[in-house]
């Protein structure tokens, strides 16, 4: 009974210190890089040979397209699309709310021990995974250590007297396990074996058992009473306190802090990276409108282009007839010529503000098409809740979420150098089994000195006639004066002071930020109004003029009509622009709340994609943005609407009341544009004009975006 309830005790003892304090499994596996890897397109050969990612691959892209070539074939996208394409493969952008829609340009830097800089949404996805991984490293102090070893000796010694203890072979085995506990103590187990076998062993009264196995199974206990004692301090330790009884344990120093700091740290970065998504939104909304609005701005270029083509028509006319003098005929051209670079500057505008979406998008530089947005510009007036913005802007915004991050890790880490002014004081405690035999197995038996028979199996005396030693004690030490403790300390409560005041400055900044952006919506809502009345007032006159001039009035002079065309067309142009400006200040104003990402139904969440989500967002706004398209198209702008009721009259589009024509209506049934001075007369109305930059490219409402069948879990667009 007594061997059995040895062996039980220390096979429970070697139980417990492998799985006491382990919450989760002992041993983790890599079992998601081939998914990562797969997801990403990243080559599987990459860690064994990365020679295939170094050679620089030159893709097969096409020429840019430029002013001077500008045909593409239209490609339709929806905001909602945009931002799908995005959070797939695009880049955060310019990372400031003053200049929204800035692509960033400029290539990674090295930082000495790597390339810093790149905004791709594909890289920063992969920050948090990376800093969570000192997670497992910083619970790594507490994993159980497992030591084993075994050494043969031959000692050839001149025997004299007891030195026959000496001569002779001997073996030596040990393995241990020991475990960390929470509490910054260690519990561990050790079994060894020595062997001797003596050359020539001394007889009589200082004879020896030879050859002889002595096993020893000895438990030990070591715990901190002070400094490093308790569960709460060792979360917050960036170290564990170490031990003098298994010295392996020291070389274990896990992610240089704490547990709990370490997962501040995990949730800062998650922090950041949601802070990179809010850039990301707010830039490709930007860059959006901004397309949207260079559009317009050609539109309107073409429209005064028309304008004074028409005008130069008339004048031409007279001129013939000699009704004119040539200084006013060159007046009509410069004029004319004038509108051209006006339209040429904003095709220019155009093509670069689509290379920026395409930038934010992740698309390539050149695939064909023309992107141009099929979503109409807001202009719903919205009085936001100033108590409610406030709170969400001090609640959500990842900036302050970081800043309060910070200040709980500087908390945690003045609490870890408080712990240092106390004095190291350890309990120890271990109890070793000591047994004793000839051998390692059989059932035989010698007298010992005591007169006594005593059996020859080591392993059986250990469990059954064995001997008991047993050390209990208290070490202390104390640094004399603390110096570098006090110093230690002393810098945490500065740097906790000074995370402190970095929160309430980032607190004052993000409502001093907020009460701009509030401020102005109302100021864009209100320019429009203003923008849109100028622009009727224009039309009038334009309409009047334009009517005076062809009935050939006195008093109204080419000059008077010529200024009327440029007022209106810029008219126009500032109208549009206004509506830009109020989109964009109303996902400013979302981005200074910290509420783009429900605004806009974006979600991140961590792991995979769910079983739920069958189709990618991309392709479930296309199929929207087809039919979103179908709609505006079959309610066009009406082109040309003449006013003057007279053959070459001024003829103004219809522009809809209180609200932005889309793309798509406003460019469907548009004259063409002409050309040249040698061009006829634009009098069609009612032309069906596919959207295009120049005449002649027709709209294939069957193409299709750019195939991007790769998820970047963990952003994804809500359906």
């Amino acid at each position: 009974m007594r061997q059995g309830w040895l062996k039980c005790l220390g096979l429970g003892c070697m139980g417990l210190l492998a799985l006491a304090g382990c919450t989760q499994s002992c041993f983790q596996k890599e079992c998601d890089w081939m998914h990562i890897y797969e997801r990403d397109r990243i080559p599987l050969s990459l860690e064994m040979d990365p020679s295939s990612a170094i050679v620089p691959e030159i893709p097969n892209v096409a020429t840019p397209a430029t002013v001077a070539d500008p045909n593409r074939q239209p490609r339709y996208l929806s905001l909602q699309e945009a931002f799908a394409l995005a959070l797939e493969n695009g880049t955060a952008g310019v990372q400031s709310i003053r200049t929204p829609g800035g692509v960033g340009d400029d290539l990674g830097s090295f930082a000495g021990r790597g390339i810093i800089g790149s905004d791709a949404v594909r890289v920063l996805a992969l920050e948090p995974v990376i800093v969570g991984a000192n997670i497992e490293s910083a619970l790594a102090r507490f994993d159980a250590l497992w030591t084993t070893g075994m050494s043969w000796n031959t000692n050839d010694e001149p025997t004299q007297g007891l030195s026959g203890f000496q001569t002779g072979s001997g073996a030596s085995f040990i393995t241990a396990l020991a475990k960390p506990l929470p509490t910054g103590g260690v519990a561990g187990v050790t079994f060894s074996t020595d062997y001797r076998l003596l050359s020539n062993p001394p007889g009589g009264f200082f004879s020896v058992l030879n050859p002889s196995y002595t096993p020893r199974l000895e438990l030990a206990l070591e715990q901190p009473l002070l400094r490093g004692f308790g569960v709460d301090i060792n979360q917050v330790l960036p170290t564990f306190p170490g031990s003098s009884l298994f010295p392996g344990l020291n070389r274990v120093t896990g992610s240089g802090e704490g547990i709990l700091v370490t997962r501040l740290r995990f949730d800062q970065q998650r922090a950041d990276f949601e802070r990179a998504i809010h850039f990301l939104i707010l830039n490709v909304e930007a860059a959006y409108w901004k397309l949207y609005g260079a559009y317009v701005s050609l539109y309107a270029a073409e429209e005064g282009l028309r304008q004074s083509h028409v005008a130069w028509n008339i004048i031409k006319t007279r001129y013939d007839l000699g009704a004119l003098s040539k200084e006013e005929f060159s007046l009509a051209r410069a004029q004319y010529e004038q509108f051209r670079a006006a339209r040429m500057s904003a095709l220019g505008n155009v093509l670069e503000s689509e290379r920026a979406l395409r930038s934010l998008l992740g698309m390539t530089v050149e695939d064909g098409q023309r992107l141009i947005p099929v979503d109409s510009p807001n202009l719903t007036p919205y009085q936001p809740s100033w108590e409610s913005a406030l709170r969400d802007c001090l609640t959500l915004r990842p900036e302050l979420v970081i800043a309060r991050q910070e200040l709980q890790a500087r908390h945690f880490q003045l609490v870890a150098d408080k712990n240092s002014l106390l004095p190291d004081l350890r309990f120890q405690a271990t109890h070793t089994t000591v047994g004793l035999g000839t051998r390692l197995d059989g059932d035989a038996t010698f007298i010992n000195a005591a007169g006594q028979p005593q059996t020859t199996n080591a392993l059986k005396s250990l469990t059954g006639a064995h001997f008991n030693n047993w050390t209990v004690g208290l070490n202390l030490n104390v640094p004399i004066g603390y110096r570098a403790e006090h110093a230690a300390t002393r810098q945490k409560r500065l740097e906790l002071a000074k995370s402190y005041h970095v929160l309430k400055d980032q607190e004052r900044k993000a409502q001093t930020t907020l009460a701009k952006q509030y401020s102005q919506i109302i100021e864009k809502y209100k320019l429009i109004e203003i923008r849109r009345l100028a622009r009727e007032a224009f039309a009038e006159q334009l309409a009047t003029r334009s009517s005076k001039f062809v009935k050939g009035a006195k008093g109204i002079t080419l000059e008077f009509l010529l200024d009327a065309q440029r007022a209106w067309a810029q008219a126009l142009s500032d109208e549009y622009q206004a509506i830009v400006d109020y989109n964009i200040a109303l996902a400013q104003f979302e981005f200074a709340r910290g509420t783009i990402l429900d605004y806009n139904k974006v979600v991140i969440a961590e792991g995979p994609l769910p079983y739920c989500a069958a189709v990618r967002a991309a392709d479930h706004h296309k199929e929207r943005t087809c039919a979103l398209v179908l709609h505006e198209r079959a309610n066009p702008v009406v082109h040309p609407v003449c006013l003057t009721g007279e053959p070459g009259g001024c003829c103004l589009p219809m522009l809809p009341a209180g609200q932005a024509p889309s793309l798509a209506a406003l460019f469907t049934g548009a004259p063409p544009v002409p050309t040249s001075l040698d061009a006829p007369p634009v009098v069609s109305q009612g032309r069906a004009w596919e959207p295009h930059i120049v005449p002649g490219v027709r709209v294939d409402s069957s193409s299709q975006p750019l195939t991007l069948p790769i998820s970047l879990p963990p952003v994804r667009n809500a359906p």
